[in-house]
């Protein structure tokens, strides 16, 4: 036979099986479960019960064979090498590999601890047969370190660890900077550096008032059902007249600026958005629309299309030019009056 549960017991109290042995007072040790996977040797702290019978006992538990029924109870004396006193349980068939649970009901000076204990038919192929090792004394966790958490750029972070190792290893006293310590200490300085910035970018950008990026911003509208466009600068159009019929230019446009009016010495400045050079052609100064002998003084809104009056324009010499010969396909006109 095999003890699955051996007699030190590791499960329940020692100075409480003590305490109850000392009383006087009896209990159930452990159990040997026979080959046969039918039959219990029951050990108890002191002498087995004589006046029982099977209305004493239970079994219960078990996943797949459940249900046991016991069949024979019956004083087990001289066959046990060690003159241990026991009983005999012979249930109706053979349990399975999951627990079992046998309870003595009814029986007098019987602690109620001890008077019922879990064990099982027989070990699953593959399983451990090991006990489990003694739990160790119990040892004291050690204390907190004093961190200063208001540590967060290279300089603290770096004197922080330094401090710790100082507690931690005494012993090391090295201070150089080509030291293999030392260059540890400022690797994990670095990084806890970078994690402080990235902690404090975090915290910063999860509230929209303190938020500093424009995506966040768009995030955190996003949340509301609300669409941020993308932005751009002020920017208007501003239509050139010459006084005369020569044209100006080629200026930069890096060198080509625009003002508002000057008020109390305040006044705004407008850059051209051209990145190239700028021509001002004196032909589309002013242009006027042929309306066909009728009072035309502005487009209906969505017009795609009108008739401009063209006229000669004197050029050096006896050669002239039209003037509208000098518009091409997306050009942009200024002043259109009606003709």
């Amino acid at each position: 036979m095999t003890a699955l549960f051996p007699p030190v017991p590791f499960a329940r109290e020692a100075k409480r099986r003590a305490d109850v042995i000392a009383k006087g007072c009896n209990g159930i040790d452990f159990i040997d479960v026979a080959e046969d996977r039918r039959t219990l040797s029951v050990y108890f702290f002191l002498a087995a019960p004589r006046e029982t019978g099977h209305r004493h006992y239970r079994i219960t538990g078990g996943t797949r064979v459940r249900n046991l029924r016991i069949v024979e109870v019956r004083h087990a004396e001289g066959d046990d090498p060690q003159g241990r006193d026991r009983l005999k349980i012979v249930v109706d068939r053979a349990g399975d590999y999951s627990p079992y649970r046998l309870e003595i009901i009814g029986v007098a000076d019987f602690d109620p601890l001890f008077s019922s204990i879990d064990f099982n038919f027989g070990l699953a192929p593959g399983m451990s047969v090991d006990l489990p090792a003694p739990s160790a004394a119990a040892v004291a966790p050690a204390g907190e370190p004093d961190l200063n958490y208001l540590a967060k750029d290279f300089d603290t972070l770096r004197q922080l660890v330094l401090d710790r190792f100082a507690l931690n290893v005494p012993a090391w006293t090295e201070a150089h900077i080509p030291d293999i310590g030392i260059t540890l200490v400022e690797l994990l300085a670095y990084v806890g550096d970078q994690l402080s910035y990235y902690q404090d970018a975090v915290a910063t950008e999860a509230y929209l008032d303190t938020a500093r990026l424009r995506i966040s911003v768009r995030r955190h509208a996003r949340l509301i059902d609300y669409q941020i466009l993308e932005g751009c600068n002020a920017r208007t159009c501003i239509s050139l007249e010459t006084t005369g019929s020569a044209d100006l230019g080629p200026f930069p446009a890096q060198s080509v600026y625009f003002t508002t009016p000057i008020a109390t010495d305040t006044f705004e400045v407008f850059e051209p958005i051209e990145s190239g050079e700028i021509h001002i052609v004196a032909a589309k100064s002013r242009m006027r629309f042929y309306t066909w002998g009728d009072v035309v003084r502005d487009l209906p809104a969505g017009s795609t299309s009108a008739t401009l009056v063209d006229e000669w324009l004197q050029k050096t010499g006896k050669r002239r030019e039209r003037k509208l010969a000098a518009l091409r396909p997306g050009d942009a006109v200024g002043p259109v009056a009606a003709g």
